[in-house]
């Protein structure tokens, strides 16, 4: 043998095993797969795009939309948002196209090995992954239905032929594959041999995705709520400061009746307040508005606007703009020692507090941004007025016991003093003046007295 044919033959071997020594075996998959070769990882542009800001399955199903409707949704994340949150409002039977394309995401994201198929309308390949020594990708088509009806999957293999393996959830397998071993069985003893050659073929390909149609649909269910809560934040805030903004009148009103005298600094009060939500929402929307990809990579999306860090700086926003206008209400330096800037201050935090944190319940249950925005408004309201009355109990409690001490301390002084009094008034009866009978005062009759006169 030629000795450099002997040498390439030698390196050919050595990268075979080099390659084998990576092998992967991807979840939810027969063994038989890993016999027909290595899998090697496939281009990093074709795997999901998750920046870790977001709860895994939004952004999986954020990243699976950009890719699949490329025109009609793109890089917007609020378009993304809505596709969402309209399929969760349809039956659970037209869920099926959005929960396949969440399905394809949550196949990827537990095979790293595999990738999105470049072209967004591919029609029997899904997902793909590279074999080592072969010069052709090896695709997969993944399919879901709520019914799990195994007649349902059956079409669907002779209609998508074409892709390597076909991808159920793991429930669904079972039944799948004894549909079709009775077809093998029934084609056998027919003596049909091609058919029972399609039948075994058909039977090779079937595998299951690593879930189950039970964890899909909560996967879903959760991408839903996080949606929810991202797309109607801007609603339930605004509602909350709303509620700010109304509440030092109202209370006022609650206790006297009437206005205010400081109506027009608290409409300039609530007038802030509310401007100051609308621009540090605007700040989180222009940072959050777009989907990353791989070709922004410093787009990491922002803070979770309806998360726990985006309403925390939304209402820190808001909370210290509507702080300034009450330590100028409640004179300016003396205001941090004034009970009624301490119940003020507690009635802040209660209205955007609560308001935010009910808001976002409403809106999430009827998903009906104007619901949380309602919510929002009128707890942020009664928050406002229930937290200033509980701290001006606890303060009229608190100063009512320092109160209650100070008598007590003025009684025993006052104590000591009477006492202390009626000791000096009492003194010169226990200690009584000699009488007049025992002093030595000459007698004016006596006979000394009239010699000497």
């Amino acid at each position: 043998m030629n000795p450099s044919v002997r040498w390439m033959l030698v390196l050919f071997l050595a990268a075979s095993t080099v390659a084998e020594g990576k092998s992967y075996t991807p979840i939810g998959v027969s063994g038989s797969m890993v016999n027909r070769g290595a899998f090697l990882p496939v281009k990093i542009e074709d795997r999901p795009v998750l920046p870790g800001m977001r709860p895994v399955d939004l952004e999986l199903l954020e990243d699976a939309l950009r890719r699949k409707m490329n025109i009609t949704i793109g890089d917007s994340r609020e378009k993304a948002h809505q596709k969402i949150i309209r399929n969760s409002l349809r039956s659970p039977m037209k869920r099926s196209h959005i929960k396949g394309v969440l399905a394809e995401a949550l196949f990827l994201e537990k095979n790293p090995a595999w990738g999105y198929v470049r072209k967004s309308n591919a029609p029997q390949v899904d997902v793909y992954v590279w074999r080592a020594g072969s010069r052709r990708p090896y695709g997969a088509q993944i399919k879901t239905h709520l019914s799990g009806d195994p007649l349902i999957y059956a079409s669907d293999m002779l209609k998508d032929n074409l892709a390597d393996r076909f991808l159920v959830p793991d429930d669904h397998v079972a039944s799948l594959e004894k549909h079709w071993q009775a077809k093998l069985h029934a084609h056998e003893a027919a003596g049909h041999s091609v058919e029972a050659a399609e039948a075994r073929r058909q039977l090779s390909r079937i595998g299951g995705l690593g879930f189950s149609e039970k964890q899909l649909d909560g996967s879903y269910s959760r991408a839903v709520r996080y949606a929810k809560r991202e797309q109607y934040a801007g609603y339930v805030s605004l509602g909350a400061a709303v509620g700010l903004a109304l509440g030092p009148e109202l209370w006022y009103w609650w206790q006297k009746g009437s206005l205010s005298d400081q109506a027009a600094l608290h409409a300039a009060r609530g007038a802030s307040d509310i401007l100051a939500e609308r621009v540090a929402t605007r700040v989180m929307v222009r940072n959050t508005s777009l989907i990353p990809t791989t070709n922004t990579p410093g787009l990491n999306g922002g803070v979770l606007r309806g998360g726990l860090r985006g309403n925390a700086v939304v209402a820190i926003t808001v909370l210290t703009v509507d702080t300034a206008f009450a330590v100028y209400e409640h004179g300016g330096g003396r205001a941090f020692h004034s009970d009624a800037f301490k119940a003020d201050f507690a009635g802040s935090v209660s209205a955007l507090g609560i308001g935010i944190f009910s808001g976002q319940a409403i809106a999430s249950w009827t998903a009906n941004p104007y619901a949380g925005l309602i919510a929002g408004t009128v707890t942020g309201m009664a928050a406002y007025i229930a937290g200033r009355e509980v701290i001006d109990t606890i303060i009229w409690v608190i100063n009512e016991e320092s109160l209650r001490k100070k008598d007590v301390a003025s009684y025993e002084q006052m104590k000591i003093h009477f006492d202390h009094c009626l000791k000096k008034a009492l003194l010169p009866l226990e200690f009584p003046l000699p009488s007049k009978s025992l002093t030595n005062t000459p007698d004016k009759s006596s006979p000394e007295l009239s010699n000497q006169s």
